[in-house]
């Protein structure tokens, strides 16, 4: 047979293969593998998915939930906690005023003045009388001022009383609601923690080359994945035969765990061509027939080894480095720093490269964040938004800083990273709002049909509207070695930017093919 070429794109909600079929090596043809679906309809893509049946079989890519088994779900990695009855304030005490006393003054008395010595007195009292009424005068001004002043006070009582239990009821109600509202949440997850739940496996992919997914099943999704892959690399071997397979794979990854993902990579397909090869003998029906203990028992995750991943033809690539293969080799690129932002269904791709004039891609920083649909769908587009807006922004800091730091002024070294295109592709920038500017990168390009165009792609005018979803899956297939990967670091990237300014003429008209041709 005739060796081939196949591009895996392993997705978290589908999975695409292109195959490379270079028996003319000047006319490369392409094709893209065709699934088929329930009701027998042939499909460019294979739904992510493996079902648990009822009698231990399992299904894949297209599966009917009426006929899943029932399994106990593992607690959730956050799982709600039974929230304690909050400690509602009470009302503060407000203690009232002393209320003033009215002053009391003895009447003055009448005294018949029938004699001297009684004129006498009586005029001493009543200058006495008339002293007495003077002061009892200003003790009445006196209490009727603290009789204002008392009622001021009694007001202002009531308004810090009212003031208060308005703050108070509103800060009980907060705290009512907010615990209502985690009882709620605890209360429907022990429901659903103590309900039976259909055996449909979901993000697998997602849970064994990314961080921080929950997986609600106790079976691995390691293996998920490998009988999964099974089943799609059973239709090559019929098709193509697993001897004649070089695969060309691409993973979500970032720099921090490209090699861990390379290596599961190469043991999942070590471990699919053991099972096709040397457990089932190429026998499909076998495979689909065996449960799910049977499958367990016989299935021996194979360890990574250089020699097996050579020997078997095994290239492992970061998918924001593929994906860009089918654009820059047709030397859609120019001179400069430019974005990729594949969008897929559990995770958002971001890298930062050039790819001048046809040259290979060299990519200077790149990461895998899990803000794909999934995410938006649950999160909302904004949270989407800003995660891809803040690498990228990330990035284009990195960028200015070390151009800053090898001599270029500030305001040119902005302007390296200003006006630059940004490539949408994946599944998810068919949303035409996902497909927006960020930080720098403001020029809009989207992997369309151009690319089918420019290929000897078979069904080609068929695929034309699937590109963006099919274009990891070519680029894949366009891929050679993953022995050098050109991820360069960004003091490797302005080597050539620091002689540009040094004076020397040469390096200055080579600088403009890294970024520099708009200063």
């Amino acid at each position: 047979m005739v060796s081939v070429k196949i591009g895996l794109d392993f997705g978290t909600h589908y999975t695409k293969v292109c195959v490379e079929d270079s028996t003319d090596r000047r006319n490369r043809r392409y094709s893209f593998q065709k699934f088929l679906d329930a009701n027998g309809e042939a499909s460019f893509v294979l739904p992510s998915i493996v079902q648990l049946n009822k009698d231990n079989t399992l299904s894949y890519g297209f599966v009917n939930t009426d006929n899943a088994a029932m399994v106990e779900a593992l607690p959730e990695r956050d799982a709600p906690q039974k929230p304690n009855e909050p400690q509602y304030r009470s009302y503060r005490h407000f203690p009232e005023p002393a209320k003033p006393i009215a002053p009391s003054y003895p009447k003055a008395k009448k005294n018949a003045i029938n004699d001297l010595a009684a004129l006498r007195d009586a005029i001493k009292e009543k200058e006495r009388q008339e002293v007495a009424e003077q002061w009892a005068k200003e003790d009445q001004v006196k209490y009727e001022k603290s009789l204002v002043e008392y009622e001021k006070k009694c007001r202002q009582r009531e308004d810090d009383i009212a003031k208060n239990k308005e703050e108070v009821d509103a800060y009980n109600s907060d705290l009512r609601e907010s615990y209502e509202r985690s009882m709620k949440r605890w209360g429907a997850y022990e429901q659903k923690r103590t309900r039976l739940i259909p055996a449909t496996y979901r993000s697998f992919k997602q849970m064994v080359f990314s961080d921080g997914f929950d997986w609600r099943f106790e079976i691995d999704p390691m293996l998920v994945s490998i009988w999964y892959l099974c089943y799609v690399f059973f239709d090559l071997d019929r098709d193509y035969g697993t001897q004649n397979l070089t695969v060309c794979m691409g993973t979500s990854s970032g720099r921090h765990n490209w090699q861990k993902n390379k290596e599961k990579a190469t043991r999942i397909i070590l471990t699919v061509y053991d099972l096709i090869e040397n457990v089932f003998n190429h026998d499909r029906e076998g495979f689909l027939q065996s449960t799910l203990d049977e499958l367990k028992r016989v299935t021996a995750i194979k360890a990574f080894t250089q020699t097996a991943k050579d020997d078997n033809q095994i290239f492992v690539f970061p998918e924001a480095y593929a994906n860009l293969n089918p654009l820059a080799k047709q030397k859609r690129f120019g001179a400069g720093v430019n974005a990729v932002v594949d969008i897929g269904g559990g995770t958002t791709d971001i890298s930062i490269f050039v790819a001048p004039m046809g040259e290979e891609v060299k990519i200077f920083d790149y990461e895998s964040i899990p803000y794909g649909v999934n995410a938006i769908e649950k999160e909302g587009r904004k949270a989407h938004f800003y995660a891809v807006e803040s690498r990228i922004d990330r990035f284009s800091m990195k960028i200015t800083k070390h151009a800053q730091s090898v001599g270029v002024k500030q305001v040119e070294a902005t302007r390296i990273v200003n006006k630059r295109p940004i490539v949408f592709t994946g599944g998810g920038s068919m949303i035409t709002e996902l497909r927006r500017p960020y930080v720098g990168f403001t020029d809009i390009i989207h992997m369309g049909k151009a690319v089918s165009n420019n290929y000897s792609i078979d069904d080609a005018i068929e695929v034309a509207g699937k590109i963006p979803m099919l274009s990891t899956a070519l680029g894949l297939a366009l891929c050679g070695s993953d022995a050098d990967i050109p991820l360069i670091t960004y003091s490797k990237l302005f080597e050539i930017v620091a002689e540009a300014f040094s004076g020397k003429s040469e390096e200055t008209e080579h600088a403009a093919d890294y970024g520099l041709a708009d200063l």
